[in-house]
């Protein structure tokens, strides 16, 4: 009976041993296959907060932008109004100032060539613009000093509202107006409101009015002052 005991004992250790290895084995297989993932999710999560902070620093650069300000003031319409095509961009209770950021309407004496409005390409006069044929001209593109080019400072005004092609407004011209094609002014206060190669050195308004040295036009009564 004791040795039946014992063997059954016997037995029982080695089944033991057996079992407890085998464990070992798996668990050590186990914490192996764990620390690969906890090593593989610490490298995903090192990677995610690099992404985070380069988003925080991009969120606080677009929180940042003056241009979300402008959002209570500006509704964008993609459909026509009033008979305008669309998008139409609308700004609605607000004052719109278009500067050059010298402090002066004049740049301090120190023309830097901004804060104009240029409404239209005001093409290089240099090319053959509408007004050369639609307004019965002949050949100016062969007429001697016609066209002329751009020459340094023709365009570097300040202040100034350009609604046209070929339009000058020299270095001489802030806070002025010119329109039409091939018009220039060329000091503070000069416009020209339309018309076709009308010169303009003085400080007074000019409407739609030809130069003695263009070919005959066909526009609007000017007002040339004197």
């Amino acid at each position: 009976m004791q040795e039946k005991e014992l063997n059954c004992a016997t037995i029982g250790v080695a089944n033991d041993r057996d079992i407890s290895g085998w464990t070992a084995v798996g668990i050590r297989a186990e914490i192996a296959a764990l620390q690969t993932q906890v090593a593989s999710l610490q490298s995903t999560v090192s990677a995610l907060r690099g992404q985070v902070t380069t988003l925080q620093t991009e969120l606080a650069a677009i929180q940042s932008n003056h241009a979300l300000a402008l959002g209570p003031f500006v509704s964008v319409d993609p459909n026509p109004e009033i008979g305008v095509a669309g998008p139409n961009i609308i700004f609605s209770g607000a004052n719109i100032h278009i500067v050059s950021d010298s402090g002066a309407t004049d740049d301090h004496g120190n023309p830097t060539g901004l804060g104009n409005l240029i409404i239209g390409y005001d093409e290089d006069p240099i090319n053959s613009l509408t007004g050369d044929s639609s307004l019965g001209l002949p050949t100016i593109m062969q007429t001697s000093g016609f066209p002329s080019p751009l020459s340094p400072g023709d365009r570097s005004g300040s202040h100034n509202l350009v609604i046209g092609g070929g339009n000058r407004f020299t270095q001489a011209a802030f806070g002025g107006f010119v329109a039409g094609e091939r018009n220039t002014i060329k000091s503070f206060g000069a416009s020209v409101d339309g018309g076709f190669l009308t010169p303009q050195a003085v400080s007074s308004p000019v409407s739609a009015a030809a130069s003695e040295t263009a070919p005959a036009v066909s526009s609007p009564a000017s007002a040339a002052a004197g």
